[in-house]
């Protein structure tokens, strides 16, 4: 009886698969959902997310960062921006502190873009953040009869 054949393909494959490194690579995807007003810039918005997300230490694969519109209705529109970090944990976290500094960029610079059934709370609109000028006590609010 003979030998088998030897697969030596197979094998030296085998053993080369064994020599790299092995590499687990994972990749959470995270989306950050934003709805603004249909005059929104979303140029401006894209430019500010991605400025944004690539000051955060754990997001990962700059150039595959997106922000486009998914939705809109008649008076807004949805924003959809991804991001891509390691873990999930990591994940949630840069997602929570874009979205926040998207907020605080929209409200202070253009809190026009919020939808208009932002609620108004007194004569305070809490939409305009800073910009808007709350009544000081003992200010007279002029209100004219309706005709």
């Amino acid at each position: 009886m003979g030998r088998a054949p030897c697969d030596c393909a197979r094998y030296l494959l085998y053993v080369e698969a064994f020599r790299e490194p092995i590499r687990q690579e994972h990749q959470d995807v995270s989306v950050l959902e934003l709805t603004l007003h249909l005059s929104a810039d979303i140029g401006l918005v894209r430019d500010k997310f991605i400025e944004f997300a690539k000051e955060e230490s754990n997001v990962i694969e700059h150039h595959k960062l997106l922000c486009y519109v998914t939705g809109q209705t008649g008076t807004a529109q949805t924003v959809s921006c991804y991001l891509m970090t390691s873990d999930p944990l990591s994940g949630w976290a840069a997602e929570m502190n874009v979205r926040e500094k998207l907020m605080t960029f929209i409200r202070d610079n253009y809190p026009e873009w919020w939808p208009r059934e932002i609620v108004v709370i007194s004569h305070h609109d809490i939409a305009r953040g800073e910009q808007a000028k709350r009544p000081e006590e003992g200010d007279s609010i002029e209100v004219k009869p309706s005709e």
